[in-house]
């Protein structure tokens, strides 16, 4: 982001407090991604970042549109951006791809040249976005997440000249400007408060939800010639306390699971107060050591990161020696770039004229992009590495070849897919978990002529009435759907119903129990309590009562939710190989009973109530104590839930018996084990 470590240009009077208040801020967001206890709000500092940059950019453009002898450029304003932000990111990008063609496997390679793309164009945040989850332990594999802030950043300066220009055009001066930024302020701070509830992801990532941090600063500077601004400027000792503070507290308490919202005008707030009190001599922000590290900041935040995702990588994660060599190594990238790689934009183009010098950034910019296009279509350039690693690593594509044809990813086209031959013979139905077992289920079948009917919606539990969050998804109406179409298929044959129960639960993380719950059906049941939570019964409810609706015209199996791992499989066993360590991923049968306990026990009261038959993988995966994530070298599971191909063959006898069970002479109720 171009307010971290930026020297102020010529138009702004180089301020100290808001140098060492840029040092205080990417201090907090390394000691947040390095791990270090009593720092879990630690990523407000990019908050900070976002107000110092909005007010540092409003007080140039305005300087500028008052200065009636100066033709205002927006191309000008652009490529000072360029000049700042351009060269460090651009240095990363290229090390990055550098060393991922010797360290990453393709899988992981393919996705930074990904990221790389979005990276160099600014449309990061975007891309983060889709793929969501920036707090999730998935966040640590990917190298340029942290540019999802520079992408944000330079959105809003493409769009606040514009802006200014225009209200400037027709309504000259500042109040015209203030009632304008005012309006997209409250609208800007409006969005955020609502969507931070309904999805957090957007409200996190995205422009709209962030632009007020910025704006407020923006405000900050259009007024600090006023009333109330010069009267908090003479009492600026107590208002720079009570700002630090309040930024202070927000680096101890904020949650970052729901962010940033109304939580967010807490250390947004903070700084508005640091730059009103305009404390240039203060201990807390001019001492030599902080000035440094505000000049640096900028190349500190863009290494930073990389340096925590390689310690991840190496599973150093929690090695307190190597977490501070890493944060020692960040400063010190921070200040090579910040002495060798920044002047490249700040001096040696400044005498260039603009659109020579933005035809040189665009071209680099493409030269960077063009290699990271082709790593991606290249789907990440198999072969680098040794024959072991591509080996492991080829796992992550060892999936469902036909998943696309029988699994909706949201929305309301619904897909049904028959595997095998014509004569449907058993019937899957869930969510991807359901998309995953299909072939496993089809290996079953001994007679070619004999298929399988998949139908499966990514999220989406076999639960009628269930309802979610996401717009995107329409759940509810995909079960009624698959209802339809089982109608259509003789009653004797019977339906397999696979999904990863429990993560609605509890949430995706490994091992969770007390998490909230990412489904409801009734809104004032939709918290989990300590214990057994009045949700949890609704849920319990919910699985028999489908499971019931269902099993009035077909033969029901339930499979019981497949075992979880803790971490991303081939990934795991690439590093594994790759440092020459132990490969085994486990989870223990303890924590799997733990996590599943509901479901399971909602699983056996549908057998007692309706006849359903259980289908128990566990003898198959897992031994007295543990359940393998891998098998003679080769992962079982293409991510850290979904099994691979490979991993599927094992429950083929499961299933086998399961289908021969189905046959009419079978009585109901019974568990397939064996």
């Amino acid at each position: 982001m171009m307010s971290i470590g930026m020297q102020s240009p010529p138009a702004v009077n180089f301020r100290k407090d808001i140098n060492g208040l840029r040092a205080w801020a990417v201090v907090a967001v390394v000691l947040f991604h390095f791990g270090v206890p009593g720092f879990s709000g630690g990523f407000i500092g990019v908050d900070v970042f976002f107000v110092i940059s909005g007010f540092l950019m409003t007080t140039i453009l305005i300087k500028k549109l008052e200065n009636q002898q100066q033709k205002f450029s927006v191309w000008e304003f652009y490529l000072a951006r360029a000049k700042r932000i351009a060269p460090a990111l651009l240095v990363l990008c290229i090390t990055l791809l550098a060393l991922g063609w010797f360290m990453l496997p393709p899988q992981d390679y393919r996705s930074l040249g990904m990221h790389t793309l979005t990276s160099v164009f600014f449309a990061s945040n975007i891309q983060y976005w889709r793929e969501a989850g920036y707090f999730d332990a998935a966040s640590h594999d990917k190298w340029l997440l942290h540019t999802w802030s520079l992408s944000v950043e330079w959105q809003f300066y493409l769009l606040l000249p514009l802006l200014l220009w225009g209200v400037w055009r027709w309504w000259p001066g500042r109040a015209s400007a203030v009632r304008c930024l005012v309006v997209v302020f409250l609208a800007s701070l409006g969005l955020s408060i609502w969507l931070t509830a309904q999805k957090p992801e957007a409200a996190f990532f995205l422009l709209p939800t962030r632009a007020w941090e910025m704006l407020s600063g923006g405000l900050v500077a259009l007024l600090a010639g006023g009333g109330i601004a010069q009267g908090l400027r003479v009492r600026g000792r107590a208002v720079e306390a009570l700002g630090l503070a309040m930024i202070a507290l927000s680096i101890a308490t904020a949650n970052p699971l729901h962010w940033p919202g109304a939580a967010a005008m807490l250390p947004v707030m903070g700084t508005v107060l640091v730059l009103l009190a305009q404390r240039g001599d203060s201990v807390f922000t001019a001492p030599a050591v902080l000035q440094g590290i505000g000049n640096w900041s900028y190349s500190i935040y863009l290494w930073h990161w990389p340096v925590a995702v390689a310690l991840a990588y190496g599973g150093w994660q929690s090695e307190t020696g190597l977490v501070a060599l890493g944060m020692g190594l960040s400063l010190l990238l921070g200040w090579l770039s910040f002495r060798w790689v920044e002047p490249l934009g700040r001096k040696q183009l400044a005498q260039w004229r603009t659109w020579p010098a933005l035809a040189v950034f665009g071209a680099v910019s493409v030269l960077v992009a063009l290699p990271a296009l082709g790593i991606r279509l290249l789907h990440g350039v198999p072969g680098r590495l040794s024959p072991t690693v591509e080996s492991i690593s080829a796992a992550a594509n060892d999936s469902n070849p036909l998943r696309d044809k029988s699994h909706s990813m949201g929305g309301m086209v619904f897909k049904k897919h028959v595997y095998g031959g014509p004569s449907i013979r058993a019937i899957v139905l869930g969510d991807s978990h359901a998309s995953t077992i299909v072939t496993a289920v089809q290996g079953a079948l001994a007679n070619p002529e004999h298929g399988v009917l998949g139908m499966s919606y990514t999220s989406c539990p076999t639960l009628f009435g269930v309802r979610q969050e996401r717009q995107d998804l329409h759940c509810a109406a995909f079960n009624e759907w698959a209802l339809q179409q089982m109608a259509a298929v003789p009653s004797d044959v019977p339906v397999i119903i696979a999904n990863r129960s429990s993560a609605y639960l509890y949430g995706n993380r490994y091992g969770a129990h007390e998490l909230d719950p990412v489904i409801f059906f009734d809104s004032t049941l939709r918290k989990l309590d300590k214990g057994y939570s009045p949700f949890m019964q609704e849920y319990a409810d919910h699985l028999v009562a489908s499971t019931c609706r269902i099993a009035k015209t077909r033969p029901v199996y339930l499979l019981r939710p497949l075992p979880e791992m803790p971490v991303d499989v081939p990934r795991a066993m690439v590093r594994a190989a790759q440092l020459e360590r132990p490969a085994d991923v486990v989870t223990t049968l303890a924590t799997y009973h733990q996590r599943h306990a509901v479901t399971w026990a909602a699983q056996d009261k549908a057998q007692t109530t309706c006849g359903a038959h259980l289908l128990n993988p566990l003898p198959y995966l897992c031994d007295g104590q543990y359940c393998q994530g891998a098998e003679g070298g080769k992962p079982r599971y293409y991510d850290d839930n979904h099994m691979t191909e490979t991993g599927n063959r094992r429950l083929v006898p499961l299933f086998a018996t399961a289908l021969g069970n189905a046959l009419p002479s079978v009585a109901t109720g019974s568990e397939v084990r064996h």
